[in-house]
């Protein structure tokens, strides 16, 4: 491992894909730029990347099937439903362990900085990712097919909350 201006290449190496991202300070660039002035490796590497990125800028990304955004919204909305329990969960035992000492924190929904006990836990509700409003004064109970016909397109179960207006 070759060590030119106070930096190795390893160091060096570690630097060029965020110097070519414009991500690294004003002092980690002048060391990459020593460096590079005296390492042909190092600066073989940064115009191999730079050219890589420059290709890559230039191919037209391929259209994502739509199957695949769905089945993929709905993994990310099932992977937050079970971070926002877990959030909540570990909320209730870090206020247990001091004998609910009522901690403010930011809610995962909106952000609005709250106790435990301020929350509302009116049944059924709780942090939702989203929400299917329909309103149809003529319809009536939605029938179970229908509802079995979402829970299939958004692949979860879903809870039916009837407000008469």
């Amino acid at each position: 491992m070759k060590v030119l201006n106070n930096i190795s290449c390893d160091a060096a190496q570690e630097l060029i894909s965020p110097f070519i991202d414009s991500m690294v300070s004003s002092k980690e660039a002048h060391l990459l730029q020593e460096h590079l002035s005296e390492c042909h490796d190092c600066r073989h590497e940064l115009q191999s990347l730079a050219s890589l990125r420059t290709l890559m800028a230039g191919v037209e990304p391929s259209p994502v099937p739509e199957d695949l955004q769905l089945e993929t919204r709905v993994r990310l909305s099932h992977e937050r439903s079970r971070s926002l329990r877990a959030w909540w969960q570990s909320r209730m035992d870090e206020d247990y362990g001091d004998g609910f000492k009522l901690a403010s924190y930011s809610t995962p929904c909106c952000g609005a900085r709250c106790t435990l006990h301020e929350l509302v836990y009116e049944w059924p509700q709780g942090f939702g990712r989203f929400a299917l409003d329909a309103m149809n004064p003529n319809i009536g109970a939605l029938e179970d097919r229908y509802k079995a016909e979402f829970e299939e397109i958004l692949g979860t179960k879903l809870r039916v909350i009837y407000q008469h207006i």
